[in-house]
């Protein structure tokens, strides 16, 4: 019975067939030797090894609490519709506010008309207002982002 390793075929029973082959199976045997104490050394620290049950798990559900802290102390970053997993809406929330920003303080200069100035108080209004309509959307877009993270698997993620 033959049996195949690497490129060459090498019968049952018989040693290595050359120089490279004896060399090989010597690394292989290493590596398997330092894998073994490796996961041995880990599991005597408590490490997480594969088949080996975690022992940190860290929740992906979002808090309500701390969507509402971030809308408050930083809804003007839209931390809170990137803490809940919307990013596109939070870049179009922070372009509202500080592009139509932008376009106020440069409307004073004399190249600029009051078009712009109009414009770019629509644009910081808008802003305004979709961060207080937020205040009500934080608790659906919270429920959201939770049944997100519950479909994508059992909502827990373990490190060790």
């Amino acid at each position: 019975m033959a049996g195949q390793f690497g490129r060459k075929v090498v019968a049952a029973g018989v040693g290595p067939v050359s120089d490279i082959d004896a060399k090989r199976a010597a690394f292989v045997a290493a590596e398997r030797a330092r894998r073994q104490s490796e996961s041995e050394k880990a599991l005597g620290e408590g490490l997480a090894v594969a088949g080996a049950v975690p022992r940190t798990v860290y929740r992906t559900e979002k808090s309500l609490t701390a969507a509402y802290v971030l809308w408050f102390f930083l809804g003007g970053a839209s931390a809170h519709r990137f803490y809940l997993g919307f990013p596109t809406s939070g870049f179009i929330q922070l372009f509202l506010r500080i592009g139509g920003f932008a376009m106020f303080l440069s409307a004073g200069s004399a190249k600029i008309g009051g078009a712009n100035l109009l414009l770019a108080t629509a644009m910081m209004a808008a802003g305004g207002l979709w961060l207080l309509l937020d205040a009500f959307l934080i608790p659906g877009l919270c429920a959201n982002a939770n049944l997100r993270a519950r479909s994508f698997g059992s909502g827990y993620h373990a490190y060790a």
